[in-house]
């Protein structure tokens, strides 16, 4: 018997560990509620993509600097041994020498800019991505957020149609009503649970799509933000202008790397005119040591050469060159003008399909008000026997279409602003975005 006892005690005690091991708290399955602002701040300064960017900007900087190097004096230790054949002898010389091309065409300063513009398109890159980016992050966030509030509202009609169901079922026992109400009622309430199962589902769907943005950490952040009523300034208004299309235009990145890359070819058809232009090498020596026999006027001695080269023929490498730059600038040219043109395209919808989701936003509330006081008298009515059970039904599934519908309005005034946001370069350039009205 007490060896009986013992087993016993130790199966509890291993049952009571495994208890607490389930029950203690997951840091990797943890939640945490989050606002909009935290959480965009989290995906500038943890995405891994703009992270990336970040580095290879900074690598691009080493680049440039390392193009340019040759541009900058140059200091050596040379060492000569000379063999001669005809005898045994040798004669070794140590010697300092600083050299230094002199750029007399004027090469250096368009070459040095064409490889900055390089980091600076860099720097564009990642803006542009921010730009992409932060909007993604802002739609999933409000998307996540109306499936948080499509969850709660799923529970509330699926709470309601039970109510329902246990009114049916008390009124039928009294012979009131036809066992067919109870049919109906227990039918509204599986349906009820299937779309609290689809809420449920695309809910985590959409915090999955929320937090795969913000960190490559397994992290589980939840919108704190309610989407029950529109809690933003809606007096924003993009007036679509040349002074606004001027602003946007300078804001957005994307238009930016191809003025830079405009601006590089140019620079490539000065440098390639340059082509047939003489470079001038000056370069500085010291003998420091030597065993020649002519020691004595050798060591100590300073040199100072300068070797000019003039190309003569290149088999019309630089004309070549030109033209090609020439067709290129132009392709570039053509390239912006598309560019700026799609750019207004994306402003004036962005703008329409915000003004779209304010008007919707307003109509879906009176809709919401209208019905909620109308299944508000059909229940009472039913309750006291002067309504039947089909009005009822009726009203409660308008009731939901039209609480689905008004949170929907609610999500998209939030996406359509931030679209306009992302289309007038707001997330790279804050100062200039819709946010700062909103």
């Amino acid at each position: 018997m007490k060896v009986k006892n013992k087993g016993w005690k130790c199966i509890f005690l291993l049952s009571f560990l495994c208890l607490c091991l389930f029950l203690q708290p997951n840091p990797v399955l943890s939640s945490t509620l989050i606002n909009r602002e935290e959480y965009l701040r989290i995906v500038d300064t943890q995405n891994p993509t703009l992270l990336a960017l970040v580095k290879q900007a900074k690598a691009k900087f080493s680049e440039v600097q390392s193009l340019v190097a040759h541009q900058r004096l140059a200091i050596n230790l040379q060492t000569e041994n000379i063999v001669f054949t005809g005898s045994n002898k040798n004669e070794q010389t140590l010697s300092l020498n600083v050299l230094q091309k002199i750029d007399i065409a004027g090469k250096y300063l368009p070459e040095e800019e064409y490889y900055l513009i390089e980091y600076e398109k860099s720097i564009f890159q990642y803006k542009d991505e921010k730009n992409k980016i932060l909007a993604q992050a802002e739609k999933a966030f409000w998307e996540a957020a109306w499936a948080k509030e499509n969850v709660e509202l799923q529970k509330n009609i699926l709470y309601e149609r039970l109510e329902l169901l246990k009114v049916a079922q008390e009124k039928y026992k009294q012979g009131m009503v036809p066992e067919l109400d109870v049919i109906r009622a227990s039918t509204q309430v599986e349906e009820s649970r299937s779309f609290l199962t689809e809420a449920e589902a695309f809910f985590q769907n959409a915090l999955t799509s929320m937090n795969v943005l913000a960190t490559n950490q397994h992290l589980n952040m939840i919108p704190e933000t309610a989407l029950s009523s529109l809690s933003i300034s809606t007096s924003f208004v993009l007036s679509v202008n040349s002074s606004t299309i001027e602003l946007i235009l300078a804001n957005r990145d994307d238009l930016n790397i191809l003025n830079l890359t405009l601006r590089q070819l140019e620079l490539s058809r000065i440098l390639a005119a340059k082509g047939l232009s003489p470079m001038l090498e000056a370069s500085l020596g010291y003998v420091a040591l030597t065993d020649s026999e002519q020691k004595e006027s050798l060591e100590g001695d300073i040199r100072l050469s300068l070797v000019m080269t003039v190309p003569i023929i290149d088999g019309q490498k630089s004309k070549l060159q030109q033209k090609q730059y020439e067709e290129l600038i132009q392709s570039t040219h053509y390239n912006i003008q598309a560019k700026e043109t799609s750019i207004y395209q994306e402003v004036v919808e962005a703008q329409n399909d915000w003004e779209k989701s304010l008007a919707l936003e307003k109509s879906r509330k009176q809709q919401l008000d209208q019905s909620t006081r109308e299944l508000a008298i059909t229940r009472l009515m039913y309750q006291e026997g002067m309504g039947n059970q089909l009005d009822l039904l009726r009203a409660q599934v308008e009731n939901q279409r039209v609480q689905t519908e008004y949170l929907a309005a609610i999500r998209d005034v939030y996406k359509s602003l931030a679209e306009l946001k992302r289309v007038a370069g707001g997330y790279s350039h804050p100062e200039s975005g819709p946010d700062k009205e909103s």
